[in-house]
This record gives structure tokens, sequence and C-alpha cells, in this order.
């Protein structure tokens, strides 16, 4: 029977006691170094309603709790558990390493959105291509300037990080940070404080969450 894969981790990893997709059972497929957990695929090979996604997410988070994780995308199924045991022995360094590359980390996000200028409402949109152009670049650089702020006030407490740039004429800013977990209230606490001091923009800091970001395609 296929099987649904949630995230693999290290070999001795305790599987969560919730149920897992429409509620099967979730289990743990085991090497001599690794461990991947997996449930039942049945009903899994077209996921499309909103709970689905979060029977996956919850278990992923639960599993996070007490072990580091490689998540792995939504929707990932395979053919039987000798498939799992074949990725889990073929890829076995790749994978090793990337656990210790998160060992001891989660991930949070920060979603920056720029404030409107205060006139912004009350005048018309630009009347003409060049006047386009020229509010795109300030929005634009506006961006650029945000992304640099947070880089510098929060990338210091990570161990890695990925900043997005903005999909949205300027006027987000999104990134991702691996943090110790030691270092999460302080994180917090720094984005809260920078949150205050930029008057141009409104910064939420969400998670912790399992590092999506900072895996490998092969895993995520």
């Amino acid at each position: 029977m296929s099987v649904y894969l949630y995230a693999i981790a290290g070999a001795e990893a305790e599987v969560p006691a919730g149920g897992g997709l429409h509620g099967a059972s979730v289990r743990a497929v085991r090497t001599p170094a690794l461990s991947a957990v997996v449930s039942n695929a049945e009903g899994a090979e077209s996921l499309t309603a909103e709970s689905d996604l979060w029977d996956h997410e919850l278990v992923v988070e639960q599993l996070m709790d007490d072990n580091d994780v490689l998540p792995v995308r939504f929707g990932t199924v395979l053919g039987d558990e000798s498939e799992v045991e074949r990725l889990l022995v073929d890829r076995e360094d790749e994978l090793k390493g990337a656990l210790e590359r998160v060992a001891g980390c989660v991930e949070v996000s920060v979603r920056a959105a720029i404030l409107a200028p205060s006139n912004e409402h009350d005048t018309e949109r630009p009347g003409s291509g060049t006047e386009y152009m020229q509010e795109a670049l300030r929005r634009r650089l506006v961006a650029e300037h945000l992304s640099e702020s947070i880089d510098r006030s929060l990338g210091p407490l990570a161990r890695e990080s990925r900043i997005t740039p903005s999909a949205d004429a300027g006027r987000t800013v999104t990134g991702a940070w691996l943090i110790d977990r030691g270092r999460l209230a302080e994180f917090r606490d720094r984005a809260a404080q920078l949150n205050a001091d930029t008057e141009y923009a409104e910064l939420v800091c969400t998670g912790p969450w399992p590092p999506y970001s900072f895996v490998g395609a092969g895993e995520g």
C-alpha cells in the first residue's frame, strides 16, 4: 500500500500520538540512522482541502516538539514502505547532513507591510508612465531599505536567513530565520522592538515553524 510522507528525523524519533491525514494512524519507517514519519496514503492522491494541509502540518509540528525534523512537501506519496527505506538508505549522508544543519533550530517568519504615505489616498493615481515608474522605484527603494534594516537587526540572532524579494510592487518584505530554540524569545523581542522603531512599516513575527525554508528540494 502506498504511504504518505510527513517528515524525516533521527533514528530514535518518537512518533506523534495523534492521527495524520484523514485520521490515519501515524508510524515510523526506520533505518539504523534515520526515520521517516508516514501513514497510509488512502485518499491522498488528490489533496485540496485546507484541512488536509493542517492535518499534515500538525503531524510535523508535533514531531518538531521533541525532535529535529526535515519537513517534507505537502502531498508527497511513495509507493510503499520499502520505497521509503530506499530513500533513507540511498540519501543517508545527505539527509543526516541536513538534520545537522537544522539541529536545535526552528523557523521563524517575519512579514513587514510597508505603510502607505498619509497623503497617498488623497491623490490621484500617477497620470503618466514616468510618474508610474517613479512611484514604483520609490516603493522598491523603500522595500530594499526595509530589507536591509531587518537583516541588520535580526540576522545576528539567526543561524541562517532568507529574505524574499517583494512580489507585490514593493508593498511587503517577507523573510524566514533559522533560530536556535534557546534564542526564540530573544528573537521575538528584537522583532517587536524593530516593529516599534519602524514608523513606515508594520512587522508581524510568526512561529516557531518546522524549517521548511532551510531544507533541500528533496526534503521540502
